[in-house]
């Protein structure tokens, strides 16, 4: 039986790849003896690899930090690890003029992307023909973060008025959904070096916005949602996302944005009454 570890096992996707049988591996990356020390426990075929610094405001202000865990923390897995590695990685590897990227679409340059799309694409250089690099964006619907569905949900609940940018377009992406896709391709006996695995639309920030508030009960308040044309203070890539024509060839199990928020919504409310959990935030 093929055993699969899993780094960055407490966090959005690493936590829900354990509760489908990953193991944990137990392990500061960017310290080779750490790893070394975690592979003597357990002896894994595949490792999955989860473990990244996310979020883009903090990799651009600490980007020290952020080098050592996306980049060279990857390149300890592999000088420890010589068997197969998957590697998840995101569309900021782009640089977000075109949007809906295929897998060998052209990389941006790394001069001109945010730190944190730098230290991704370094991650993926790393990487042997052997390994694969899943891509994936705009996470949501894990219990052990909060992310952009449970922030406009909160702000909904206040019912005050609020800015969404517009110029920011991805494909959200169900985090059960992609743990599924993930454990689909692990099983598979060929899996593709470089592969798309997000849900099927691609929306700006304040369509999905819109379509949280619809679907999630809030639909008589979308008027509350302020569409702005600015992204911030981080450079990001404005028409980002990804393309999963190359998935549903594979059939690899791909969903729309829609199915993601009805499941989130079904999870939610089997475990306590959604409406309740944001009052408790708020």
């Amino acid at each position: 039986m093929t055993e699969i570890a899993v780094t960055g096992y407490k966090g959005m996707l690493g936590s829900e790849l354990v509760k489908r049988g990953c193991v944990p591996l137990e392990c500061d990356i960017t310290s080779r003896k750490s790893i070394k020390l975690a592979l003597q426990d357990i002896k894994p075929d595949i490792i999955i690899h989860c473990a990244a610094m996310t979020d883009v405001d903090a990799c651009e202000q600490y980007k020290d930090e952020a080098f050592a865990i996306n980049a060279k923390g990857t390149e300890n897995l592999k000088v420890c690890f010589d068997k197969k590695i998957i590697y998840i990685s995101t569309d900021y590897v782009f640089d977000g003029k075109r949007g809906n990227y295929m897998e060998y679409a052209k990389t941006g340059n790394p001069n001109k992307l945010c730190w944190y799309g730098y230290t991704k694409l370094l991650g993926e250089e790393i990487l042997g023909c052997n390994d694969t690099i899943i891509r994936t964006t705009m996470l949501y619907g894990s219990p052990v973060k909060d992310d952009f569905v449970t922030y406009i949900l909160q702000q909904l609940e206040l019912q005050q008025p609020f800015k969404v940018t517009r110029c920011l377009y991805g494909t959200p992406t169900y985090v059960p959904h992609l743990a599924e896709a993930i454990m689909e391709i692990v099983n598979r006996p060929f899996m593709p070096h470089i592969i798309n695995v997000v849900g099927t639309d691609l929306l700006s920030r304040y369509e999905f916005a819109l379509m949280i508030a619809s679907v999630l009960g809030y639909a008589d308040q979308k008027h509350l949602i302020i569409p702005v044309n600015s992204i911030g203070k981080t450079k990001r890539p404005r028409h980002a996302g990804l393309s999963t024509s190359k998935a549903k060839i594979l059939n690899i199990p791909v969903y729309s944005a829609i199915e993601g928020l009805k499941d989130m919504e079904f999870e939610l409310a089997n475990k306590n009454n959604i409406y309740e959990q944001l009052k408790m935030k708020i």
